[in-house]
């Protein structure tokens, strides 16, 4: 959250991602983690919470990316739109 706030007061992204001292490509790797909890909260809390002992951070995205379907990914565009997720584009 402390990313999405800066960037609302920042320029862009960037300087955002600067100021609150996160590299992108760490944010962007994992933005499917925010993305699903808060477009999606039920779905998930649905899945197996992380174990970093057993799973790393990547594969636990990945796993939130496989569990959207086409209307979360629907919500997470408009949430996007309108400024409620950081605008981060998946490659």
């Amino acid at each position: 959250m402390a990313a999405l706030q800066e960037f609302r007061r920042s320029v862009s992204m960037k300087v955002a991602f600067d100021r609150v001292g996160v590299d992108r490509n760490t944010i962007s790797r994992t933005a499917a983690i925010a993305e699903l909890s808060l477009a999606a909260p039920e779905v998930f809390h649905a899945l197996p919470p992380w174990d970093e002992k057993e799973e790393t951070l990547a594969h636990y995205a990945h796993r939130c990316r496989q569990a959207m379907d086409d209307t979360i990914r629907a919500k997470i565009k408009t949430m996007k739109t309108k400024g409620d997720l950081l605008p981060i584009v998946s490659k």
